[in-house]
Parts: C-alpha cells; structure tokens; sequence
C-alpha cells in the first residue's frame, strides 16, 4: 500500500473513531442527564414519601397516646368499680345472712307448740293484825 493509501485509511479511520467517540461522549452525556433526571425524580418522590410516612406516624403516635390514656382510664374504672362491687357483694352477703338468721328464728319460735298456760295460784293476803289495847293513865278502856 502506499502512504497515501494509508494515510487517507489513517485519516479516514481517525475520523470514524472520532466520531465514534463524539457520539458515545453524547449518549453518555444524554445517559448522565438521564440519571440526574431520574435522581432528582427519585428524590422528590423519596421526600413525599418520607414527609407522608412522618405525618402517618405522628398521627400514630397521637392515636397511641390517645388509646393509652384511654386505657389508663379504663383501667382505673375497673379498679373502682371492682372496689364499689366487692362493698356491694359484702353488702349484700351481710344482709342475705342476717335476713336468714332472722327468719329462722322466727320459724324455729313459731313452731315449737306453747304450752298450756302456768296455773298460778295467788295467796290471799292475811288480814292486818289488831293493835293491842293499851291502858290509858286515866284507867278507862275503851
């Protein structure tokens, strides 16, 4: 080949691989602007779905705190009102037996038949004595 041959595939070639290279340069800066745009897309996306997710959580956190405090409630009911029903339960247990006690003795007193009434004999009260007579200094009697 001659020089000229080679020079012009030289040159030819230099050009192809410049071109080459100009149009990767542009496929990779359209790539890297690709990347950015998607990145930037990303993080707008990212941060709507962190701001979403801090407000579902303190909106959690609030309901928690509502339904503990509710709880806490509750449970302080429940110990007065286990309180006020073990007062009823005594209550009632105390009357119940004071209510059968008494109805037993009436029944027990009832029933048992009476006997016929004591035969009580009064004793006369014995006539007062009479005063003896005394002498009276005159000597008359009466």
């Amino acid at each position: 080949m001659e020089t000229t041959d080679k020079d012009y595939i030289d040159a030819k070639l230099q050009a192809v691989i410049e071109r080459l290279n100009g149009d990767a340069r542009a496929h990779q800066l359209a790539t890297d602007a690709r990347f950015v745009q998607l990145n930037q897309t990303l993080e707008a996306g990212l941060k709507s779905t962190q701001k979403e997710n801090e407000l579902q959580r303190a909106q959690t956190e609030a309901y928690l705190q509502k339904v503990v405090s509710e709880v806490t409630r509750s449970q302080s009911e429940i110990t007065k009102s286990q309180g006020e029903l073990i007062k009823w339960v005594a209550g009632i247990s105390i009357a119940s037996a004071a209510i059968t006690i008494s109805a037993t003795t009436l029944l027990v007193t009832q029933s048992t038949p009476k006997g016929p009434a004591p035969i009580v004999i009064y004793a006369q009260p014995s006539p007062p004595a009479a005063a003896p007579e005394i002498d009276k200094p005159d000597g008359a009697r009466k």
